[in-house]
């Protein structure tokens, strides 16, 4: 009224009206946009959310539904951490934990399949809840399961129709596991009403149900958010206990105390399921775009390239689901769902949301028992005892006696599959080292740098698409000739260091037993679950480094002796093994001997003889301890035989692992299969009496000075050799116009070099097994921890040695040791031949077939005798006064390293017309003086004062 009268005044004084147009509101201008856009979000939340998720697919090259699945998994760990941490189990929380993680969960659903397929799932869940409700506990549990399967079944036929042979994501995977969630249900509520307690296994005692959950409780079980969409599957009893925190809760320990346990921390399950996931969607970005089933089926390609291209695609296709189980494994653990208490050790457990064990999957010949494993465990609970006993027991019978011919076939298939993998993984390094792709190496920083793995991941594929067509079409020829492959690298190196490319191989594959031993010692430590998963390990890694070093032909010659050998084991009588075992490793070495000598006469190229030697040693110990053990008394064996026999053929598995682990596969050292047993399962680190028999607990003693001593030897080695190496060598000693000192000097420091190939591998191979605990052999009478199984040389009694006898001893210490359990411990008494002259003729032929290997050895023995002599006869006369000490010492020592190289020179030289030649410039005096001298009659007065002397010194 008012405005009117002023409007109408204002007309009368001739003064027109111009209404003010007013400008709506920031608020009003947001609403108008945002309302529309929410109910067009609400009405189709999968096409509304389209535009963000089809960016990140453009981006990453995933298509957009998988790409939309791993978005929201991953979303799991920001969710998480306010789940965890802002709404902690406490009675206050137990029902706002149910409605947020429902909440999230169902929108979560909403955007992966919208209403109607969601719809589908609500209607099946509500169909279940009402059957526990109004169906007889009796028979709820067949209701469930044939209603839930029904459905599943009319959703797979639909599937079927309208996207026959597809694998785009719908809601038929949640609903599978939506199947699990309410027969598990079902079934745990039909054992805690309808059954009675005796009729209950022990695993349906603990997730029985005596009340129908909540709705809210049934809901959030069906549909939180870190298990709907990819399960893992655990029953309702441990996702209630997990809301409530009870998991979390006092466990009493295996003695019954009950202390409360601190809660565990998640770090290392949770790390450990991320690694898998990153590990899986490197093969699915290197291989997807590649292979597939299809070109398998194609036709020209030969039965090998099929099967391996079936393999790879099948890997491919396995990381697809394994991705998103170890992602969703990851999320629940950080969570908290996926502990489920501590095992007798006191050791946390987690579990209850494990769904893959990525190694086992890949190698182990047991397939059922470690795929899929939730849903493995959810079969269990619906089946066990609910089947005839008959068929379980048969089953189970399969499972735990499977035929030794499938298991040694899938022993084999399995081994071959790594080999392929880990020799594509080994090109990859290659190729990185050698500069060919420094962006894939950025993109693995930026991958370890950075939280949001999946965009790393997708940019690295992108970026790095030029590294796929490089390796990918030659993985068939590095299948074919793993040597030829891998030589460009170790090219490199040798032209970088003037080290001989089959040398330098050798020695970078010793060097990666230090990154390989901490996997080993820290990843995998010594523990039951952990025995036969080392073995395979280690097995694994060692016959990669023989087909590197040596490829498929010289590898199958190795694998022909270990075989028959093992079959040896089997079959043969346990009381003439030992003799069948040695004389057909010895035959078979002897050939591969003469082989040598036909193709490198006289030529110092590594290959495959090197690991036979070795190899030679290991199974004829292992037959002389089966030998000990099961056809000799007790009393017939000394202290050493006593504690290396086996009472029972090792199964194939220690066989191959003792023979190709990669820490003593290429160059020893050498030790008995008890000790090495003893080493994997750790408790060559048990308690070890000390002298008073107080048997007190070690602690388990520092590696830490035996590694270091080994490292410090072989780089002074590794100096002696650059050094020497390219200015000396044994042919300036055959040139004439030498004077016999220079000649002397010139052999010496030859020698000294020859000497340092063989000191730098071993100390190298001492180093790496000191370091992951073989070189460990106990403690002494001081209650000092002993590091002696690997030891292979002496370096001071070598070099500065005061008799032959300290430098036979302190040089190749396990091949010694290997010729006194094989041979000279066994050779009877008043025998044909003595026990050292069994000793050299056996350390002859194992050496091999050159007329120089045999005047060194006949020469030693002349020189070992002579020396014990000369020590009876006159070192009691130099013992009177610390000079004549010290003269006599330094004497023999002089002597020593001279008769040292008067014979050594021949092991080096090979060939009969050299040896001659260099013991004609000293006119062979040395050689005569020796052999009369071993001759000389030794008086009766200091008969038996040499050996006497020998134990003492």
């Amino acid at each position: 009224m008012v405005k009117f009268s002023a409007v109408k005044a204002q007309e009368e004084a001739g003064i027109s009206y111009i209404p003010i147009e007013r400008k709506p509101s920031l608020l009003a201008s947001l609403c108008n946009q945002l309302i529309p856009d929410m109910v067009s979000i609400f009405a189709d939340p999968v096409r509304a959310t389209d535009p963000f998720f089809q960016l990140l697919s453009d981006h990453t090259s995933v298509p957009i539904d998988q790409i939309r699945y791993i978005f929201l998994l991953s979303m799991g760990y920001p969710l998480g951490a306010i789940y965890r941490h802002g709404l902690a189990p406490s009675p206050a929380h137990i029902a706002l934990r149910h409605m947020v993680s429902t909440s999230i969960g169902l929108l979560f659903g909403l955007m992966c399949f919208g209403w109607v397929q969601m719809g589908v799932l609500f209607s099946m869940t509500g169909v279940c809840y009402a059957m526990l409700l109004l169906v007889p506990s009796k028979v709820v549990h067949v209701y469930t399961i044939v209603f839930a399967m029904a459905s599943m079944s009319v959703a797979h036929i639909y599937r079927m129709m309208v996207d026959y042979g597809g694998w785009h994501l719908d809601f038929t995977g949640p609903l599978m596991l939506m199947v699990q969630r309410v027969t598990l249900t079902a079934f745990a509520l039909h054992d805690g009403v309808a059954r009675k307690k005796a009729e209950l296994n022990e695993d349906q005692k603990l997730m029985k149900l005596t009340e129908v959950p909540s709705l809210l409780e049934y809901w959030s079980y069906n549909y939180n958010f870190h298990t709907f969409l990819a399960g893992p599957i655990c029953t309702l009893k441990e996702y209630l206990n997990f809301v409530d925190g009870s998991n979390f809760k006092t466990i009493p320990t295996q003695n019954g105390d009950g202390k409360t346990k601190i809660k565990p921390s998640a770090q290392y399950p949770v790390i450990n399921a991320i690694l898998g996931m990153l590990m899986y969607a490197v093969v699915y970005l290197l291989l997807s775009t590649q292979y597939s089933l299809d070109n398998a089926l194609e036709p020209g390609h030969s039965l090998a390239s099929r099967v391996l291209i079936a393999h790879l695609s099948l890997l491919h296709i396995r990381a697809r689901y394994c991705i998103v189980w170890l992602l969703a494994e990851s999320v629940n653990n950080y969570i908290g769902l996926g502990f489920s208490g501590y095992d007798k050790e006191g050791k946390p457990v987690w579990d209850v949301c494990k769904n893959v064990c990525v190694f086992d999957v890949e190698v182990n010949n047991l397939f059922d028992q470690i795929w899929n494993v939730n849903q493995r465990s959810s079969s269990k609970l619906l089946t066990t005892t609910r089947e005839a006993p008959d068929t379980l027991s048969h089953l189970e019978k399969q499972i735990d006696d499977p035929p030794p011919l499938m298991m040694l076939l899938t022993v084999c298939i399995s081994a071959h599959l790594v080999f392929t993998v880990l020799e594509q993984a080994a090109v990859v390094g290659c190729r990185l080292l050698l500069g060919s792709c420094i962006m894939p190496l950025s993109g693995l920083v930026e991958m370890a740098l950075f939280s949001n793995a999946a965009a790393s991941l997708s940019s690295l594929a992108i970026r790095d698409a030029h590294l796929c067509n490089q390796m990918i079409p030659d993985m068939v020829s590095i299948f074919a000739d793993p040597v030829r492959a891998t030589d460009p690298f170790f090219q490199l190196l040798s032209d970088h260091t003037s080290v001989p490319l089959d040398q330098i191989r050798y020695i970078f594959l010793l060097s990666m037993g230090y990154p390989l031993g901490a996997i080993y010692r820290h990843g995998l430590a010594p523990s039951p679950a952990h025995i036969a998963l080392r073995h395979m390990v280690s097995t694994s890694i060692g016959l990669l480094f023989g087909l590197m070093c040596f490829g498929w032909v010289q590898m199958g010659v190795l694998f022909s002796v270990t075989g028959v050998c093992y079959a040896m084991l089997l079959l043969v009588p346990s009381k003439v093994v030992h003799v069948y075992t040695i004389v057909f490793a010895m035959a078979s070495m002897s050939a591969a001997h003469i082989y040598r000598m036909m193709v490198d006469y006289g030529g110092w190229h590594l290959d495959f003889t090197g690991p036979l030697m070795l190899m030679v040693q290991r199974v004829t110990l292992t037959a002389f301890a089966l030998h000990d053990g099961v056809a000799r008394k007790e009393a017939e064996l000394n202290e050493d035989q006593n504690l290396m026999k086996l009472t029972e053929v090792p199964s194939l598995l220690e066989y191959w692992s003792y023979n190709y682990n990669f820490h003593t596969f290429l160059a020893g050292p050498t030790c008995t299969l008890k000790e090495y047993l003893n080493f994997v399962d750790g408790s060559n680190f048990k308690t070890t009496p000390t002298q008073n028999g107080d048997g007190k607990t070690k602690i388990k003693p520092s590696a830490q000075y035996p590694v270091i001593n080994a490292i410090l030897g072989m780089l002074m080695y590794a100096v002696v050799y650059l050094l020497l190496s390219t200015q000396y060598s044994l042919d300036n000693a055959l040139e004439p116009g030498h004077s016999l000192a220079s000649r002397v000097l010139i052999a010496h420091l030859s020698l000294l070099h020859i000497r340092a190939r063989y000191c730098i591998v071993w100390l190298l191979a001492e180093s790496v097994n000191n370091y992951i605990g073989l070189g460990f052999s106990g403690y002494d009478k001081e209650g000092k921890p002993v590091w002696d199984i690997c030891k292979n040389v002496c370096v001071f009694d070598v070099e500065f040695a005061t008799n032959a006898r300290a430098l036979i001893t302190g040089w190749n210490m396990t091949t010694s040791r290997w010729l006194r359990r094989v041979c000279y411990e066994r050779v009877p008494p008043k025998f044909w031949i003595s026990p050292h002259m069994a000793v050299f003729v056996l350390s002859a032929i194992w050496h091999g077939f050159y007329p120089g290997y045999y005047l060194c050895i006949l020469t030693f023995m002349f020189i070992n005798e002579a020396a014990r002599k000369m020590r009876t006869m006159l070192r009691h006369h130099f013992q009177t006064s610390p000079a004549k000490k010290v003269l006599y010492d330094l004497v023999t020592t002089v002597t020593t390293v001279f008769y040292m190289d008067f014979t050594t020179t021949c092991f080096s030289l090979l060939m009969w017309e050299k040896c001659v030649l260099f013991w004609s410039y000293f006119y062979y005096i040395p050689l005569v003086a020796v052999v009369m001298v071993s001759f000389l009659p030794v008086p009766r007065e200091h008969r038996g004062e040499g050996k006497t002397l020998e134990k003492t010194d």
